[in-house]
């Protein structure tokens, strides 16, 4: 998949974070050439959907929680559907610059 054909298919596309956040995600690692979570070491906690987390209160008390994608040293994304509606169109040229000088 090239990079106008990924814009164009997330664009204004009428899903939720629940239900496509993977889709998306395996897409864009497609687009940018790089391994998806969970294909680089199945089970690892290195790079995953979904690493579990404890937050730690100030009160002693903690909970747990999910970090939608993650990958050690590099990022960790949190998935939000927005309500807004785009209202201009992704730079495609942007894009295609940022991922050549990134190769």
């Amino acid at each position: 998949m090239d990079v106008e054909t990924f814009i164009s298919n997330w664009t204004n596309a009428p899903v939720t974070e629940r239900s496509h956040f993977h889709s998306f995600i395996f897409q864009l690692c497609s687009v940018i050439g790089v391994e998806p979570p969970d294909q680089h070491q199945p089970g690892s906690d290195d790079y995953r959907f979904e690493r579990p987390v404890a937050f730690r209160h100030d009160d002693g008390s903690v909970h747990w929680g999910y970090i939608d994608c993650y990958r050690r040293g590099c990022f960790v994304l949190e998935a939000k559907q927005s309500a807004k509606a785009v209202t201009r169109k992704p730079d495609v040229k942007a894009v295609r610059s940022h991922l050549k000088a990134s190769a």
